[in-house]
This record gives C-alpha cells, structure tokens and sequence, in this order.
C-alpha cells in the first residue's frame, strides 16, 4: 500500500466515523426529546381537590349567583425506601 493510498483511506475513515457520530447524535436527541414529551405532566401527586364557593348578590332589580372555583394542590409526599447495597466487581 502507498503512502498516498493509505492517506486516502484513513480520510475515508474519518468522514465515516464523522458521519456516524453526527447520526448517533442526532438519534440520541430524538429519543431525549420523545422521551421528554412522553414524561410531561406525569407525576406522583394525588389529584387536585377542588372546592367550591357560592355568593349572591341581591339588587333591587335582579339577583345574580356567582360561583368560584379554588383548586389546591396536595402537597407531595416523599417516602424514602432502603435499598440493598449494589455488589461491586471483586470478591467478598
């Protein structure tokens, strides 16, 4: 093999290798990104409670009723578990 041929093939590799890295990069932002919307608004939390309010208001010509809604959040629990020491690699 010449020198020149053997220049020739090492560019080759590299623009391979630059191109496969391009596309794994691409692919692992592709799959961040699904996973992300996939993940939104996916929680722990029990529902929301909602309580309602009713007030009236009287006129001498009319009476109206107004009703508001209050939604509250409960507020999240965090429950700590114990898990089982991992084994390293080597003997005991």
């Amino acid at each position: 093999m010449t020198p020149q041929r053997r220049d020739r093939n090492l560019s080759r590799l590299r623009g391979l290798t630059s191109v496969i890295a391009g596309m794994s990069l691409a692919a692992t932002g592709l799959f961040a990104g699904l996973a992300a919307t996939k993940a939104k608004g996916t929680t722990s939390a029990p529902p929301a409670t909602t309580i309602t309010t009713a007030s009236t208001t009287t006129t001498q010509q009319q009476t109206t009723t107004q009703q508001t809604t209050t939604q509250q959040q409960a507020p999240a629990v965090v429950t700590p578990s114990q898990q089982l020491p991992v084994a390293s690699s080597g003997g005991s």
